[in-house]
Parts: structure tokens; sequence; C-alpha cells
């Protein structure tokens, strides 16, 4: 029996997941994608953080300011 040739061609070109390169490329993507989030997660917080206490100095320098005033 003849393979057609584009039969062959999906044979070829589908990975076999038994194949060990092929399960550390997968465990490569995983980890890659897990550190890219956490990392993405880190600077959130950090942002979130430098903000909150940009905001807390503004409002003490607010209050400080209105008790010159009185």
């Amino acid at each position: 029996m003849n393979e057609s040739s584009a039969a062959r061609w999906r044979r070829q070109a589908t990975p076999d997941a038994s194949d060990p390169f092929v399960s550390v490329g997968f465990l490569i993507a995983a980890g890659a994608t897990t550190v890219i989030g956490l990392v993405g997660y880190t600077v959130m917080l950090v942002e979130r953080l430098a903000s909150a206490r940009a905001r807390r100095e503004e409002l003490q320098t607010a209050d400080r300011d209105s008790q010159r005033t009185e």
C-alpha cells in the first residue's frame, strides 16, 4: 500500500507525545508561561503599592498643609 504524500506529511508533522523532546518542549513552554505570569503579577502588585504610598503621602501633605492654615 502506498501512502499518499499528504498522509505521509501529516504523520510526520504530528508530534508524538511519547517523544521526550515534545514532552520537554511542553514543560518548557508551561514553565515559561508560569514565570511570565508571576512576573506580570509581581509588577502589578509593586505598581499598586507604589500608587498607594504616593496617595498616602499626598493625603499626609494635604493634612499637614490644612493644619498649618488653621
